[in-house]
């Protein structure tokens, strides 16, 4: 019996105590509601029900009709949404309604206190699945087909069906007068999981009717093979990691089989799944000596950064407008620089410098800071004063401090009414700032770090 089964498969996962179940009237998801809801007293789950009406059919008002009326009947919770056809899209639809079904259940999940989420995958589903990719082609993660439990959302997805074939679960709901509904776009090869059902998977059976469980097989020990690698993935990765980021270095010394591997696993620990054309391009700008900084956007406002010794994959930092590019600086006031820094002009004897907030300063004739001073940003051509008359670029002390482009285009120049540059913040000072002197009359520039006061 298939109750007995279930009740056996059911406990191995755990016996979860509130489960949300999937459920599209279906064969499968009212065949799954109706196993749960016979489980023993001491293993039957408190259960939810969620119910999308996608509005794809003619018949779904009947559909969502019966799901509303079965909930109320045998006091089931019912979580229900409506996809409007105003939000369908012009194609790739199926991946669409997938995303916001899926989504759905994360809300519901959340809301109602569900740990576990169950949908009523079958057998049948994990082979049209395993075809599916096999022929779309990409990651070999992928040819794992269907996982029986994974986490998701805040807590777990469990498919407790995937060792039941739909035969079998069909000749259940029949014997049992299990009412469900037939989707007609099932018949429909206008889809391509339709195309797979009706026209492939029938020829594989013809040549072996226990193809189903072949692939079954072959998919778990593809998934014991890739948990060996990643063991070994984790290892290489360590070795990359300090706390700048990942070193290139240790990177382009692995074997080449390593490279790849350890390239998506950091990708994946930051929530970043690789495409293969990005895969190119990054090994491209690793291995390129020639740049050693660039970026590579990876869509969903994540990019590839490669900054010198270091790479990483990180979110787009959206510019902060309310700090403009031109400050005048005017004394016993300061400015924030940043998140972390400000500046300020006083008089030396106000300032303690013992005081562990100060970051640095520079001392300052005061007919200079008199005459007017001007916090900007960095122009193209902008050098600095230095040591025996000279000057040097501010490009050039960039290149040789090896500070990242971000970081250039987020530094600060103190610049006097002449237009001389006396301090680039963070990085050089020039001879126009003063060393401290008793007789002389001077004002002090001090850095420090944000939400500290004077003292």
């Amino acid at each position: 019996m298939l109750n007995t089964k279930f009740e056996a498969q059911y406990r191995l996962l755990g016996s979860p105590k509130k489960v949300l179940v999937a459920v599209s009237t279906g064969v499968d998801s009212m065949v799954l509601l109706d196993l749960l809801r016979q489980l023993p007293n001491d293993s039957r789950p408190e259960i939810g029900i969620a119910y999308v009406d996608h509005q794809l059919r003619a018949q779904s008002q009947i559909e969502t009709e019966f799901i509303e009326k079965y909930c109320l009947e045998n006091q089931l919770k019912l979580y229900k949404k409506v996809w409007p056809v105003s939000e369908h899209g012009l194609k790739g639809i199926e991946n669409e309604a997938r995303k916001m079904r899926y989504a759905f259940f994360k809300q519901v999940m959340r809301s109602g206190d569900y740990p576990t989420l169950m949908t009523a995958h079958q057998s049948n589903d994990q082979i049209e699945t395993l075809v599916m990719k096999g022929i779309r082609g990409g990651d070999i993660r992928q040819l794992t087909g269907i996982s029986g439990i994974r986490s998701f959302g805040p807590g777990q997805l469990i498919r407790p069906l995937l060792s039941f074939s739909k035969q079998v679960i069909r000749q259940y709901a029949e014997k049992q007068g299990i009412p469900f509904f037939e989707d007609e776009t099932n018949q429909s090869t206008d889809f391509f999981r339709n195309r797979v059902r009706k026209e492939i998977i029938p020829k594989m059976l013809e040549n072996n009717q226990q193809a189903i469980e072949h692939a079954q097989t072959y998919a778990n020990q593809l998934s014991d093979l890739l948990e060996l690698v990643d063991e070994s993935v984790d290892e290489k990765v360590a070795v990359l990691k300090d706390k700048s980021g990942f070193q290139i270095k240790e990177w382009t010394i692995l074997a080449k089989k390593w490279q790849i591997p350890v390239l998506k696993k950091i990708a994946e620990s930051r929530d970043v799944f690789l495409k293969m054309d990005q895969i190119r391009q990054i090994t491209q700008l690793l291995m390129n000596p020639k740049k050693p900084q660039g970026k590579i956007d990876l869509g969903h406002d994540q990019q590839f950064v490669k900054q010198y010794e270091y790479m990483n994959f990180v979110k787009k930092e959206k510019k902060n407008d309310s700090t403009p590019e031109k400050m005048v600086v005017i004394k016993n006031i300061w400015f924030n620089l940043n998140k972390k820094e400000k500046i300020g002009v006083f008089n030396r004897d106000e300032i303690n410098l013992t005081d562990s907030d100060i970051l640095d300063y520079i001392f300052v004739d005061s007919l200079i800071v008199d005459e007017g001073l001007t916090l900007r940003r960095r122009l193209s051509g902008d050098f600095i004063s230095v040591t025996n008359g000279g000057n040097q670029k501010i490009k050039k002390i960039f290149i040789d401090q090896k500070v990242t482009k971000d970081d250039r285009n987020q530094a600060w120049l103190l610049e006097t009414n002449t237009k001389q540059i006396i301090w680039l913040i963070n990085y050089k000072k020039s001879e126009l700032s003063e060393p401290f002197e008793t007789d002389k009359i001077q004002d002090i520039i001090v850095l420090k770090k944000q939400g500290q006061g004077r003292g």
